[in-house]
């Protein structure tokens, strides 16, 4: 499942980041997700978005699996990071599967390619243009109440894809 590439947007990549799709990898996730995006991507909004964004998430109590589809060990049944919201708190982070969308528990199951992934998470393209040209593709879940809070999710894979990782 992994490779020896290492990326990381922010710092030099390092042979310690933690494998894609490993426990380590969830919980860095999680912690980057708490804390929100950093001050280099806030400047690049107007503050009242920023505004939009943290109502939203003051509330947000849902959960999310965000799969990878074509891994070597199950190339047709995804394997998913878990990621559980609690009143705009990202409280818990795990990797589940190999399922297929429905045997998933969370409220928003969303998927993509392995390829897709590793663009992402290689910062080899913009992480809301993954999402909003559905390369991230919501497979379960109230459709109308995922997109009313896009902005925030967009953003939160935009924060995802800064946490160090080897692929």
């Amino acid at each position: 499942m992994t490779t020896n590439v290492t990326t990381n947007a922010t710092t030099n990549a390092t042979l310690t980041a933690p494998g894609f799709l490993t426990e380590q990898w969830a919980e860095d996730v999680r912690r980057a997700l708490d804390s929100g995006p950093d001050e280099e991507a806030r400047a690049t909004k107007l503050p009242n978005y920023w505004r939009w964004i943290e109502g939203v998430r003051s509330a947000y109590s849902c959960s999310w699996a965000l799969g990878v589809v074509g891994l070597t060990d199950a190339p047709d049944r995804p394997t998913y990071l878990h990621l559980d919201w609690q009143d705009g708190q990202c409280v818990k982070a795990s990797v589940l599967g190999p399922a297929q969308p429905d045997e998933v528990p969370a409220d928003y199951v969303l998927r993509a390619d392995l390829a897709t992934w590793q663009r992402l998470l290689s910062n080899e393209c913009d992480p809301r243009r993954v999402v909003m040209y559905r390369e991230l593709r919501l497979e379960k879940g109230d459709t109308l109440a995922f997109f009313q809070g896009i902005y925030f999710f967009a953003e939160a894979v935009g924060v995802l894809s800064k946490v160090p990782v080897r692929l």
